[in-house]
């Protein structure tokens, strides 16, 4: 039972791990989000302004493919941390899946060893007993 111990000390750390990866990916995340958005303002903003001035749509169809390139970029790097997201998310949840069944199994053997003192404690009452019993009746 000393080993399940060790065990589940060992899947709390993996446990506390993994949470602090989940909140790098979470940041690293919503960074990337937040840039996405930025990004897309200043597109907008910029399509605005060209909307109102022609003299601006040579230089801004340049600016517009530049820009399309890195809204595909900041897009695809979004989505990779997102996936990575959900699987460190899976991560913990199998982590703490193993931790609590390593919890059940010490429990377990921890009742059937208290199942087990109780009985041998019932059978040394008893042979005590037959003893004194034995002794007090006249023979």
């Amino acid at each position: 039972m000393a080993g399940l111990g060790l065990l589940i000390r060992i899947a709390r750390q993996a446990i506390d791990e993994k949470r602090v990866d989940l909140g790098h990916i979470g940041r690293a995340r919503a960074e990337a989000d937040a840039e996405l958005a930025a990004h897309e303002q200043g597109m907008a903003a910029e399509s605005g302004i060209v909307s109102t001035n022609p003299e601006l749509m040579v230089d801004f169809s340049a600016w517009v493919a530049r820009t399309a390139y890195h809204s595909a970029r900041l897009k695809r790097r979004c989505s990779d941390l997102a996936r990575s997201e959900d699987a460190a998310q899976d991560a913990l949840r199998e982590a703490f899946t193993d931790m609590k069944r390593l919890e059940l199994a010490r429990d377990s053997a921890q009742r059937d060893e208290q199942r087990e003192a109780s009985r041998r404690a019932d059978v040394q009452a008893d042979e005590q007993e037959r003893g004194r019993s034995s002794q007090a009746e006249p023979g």
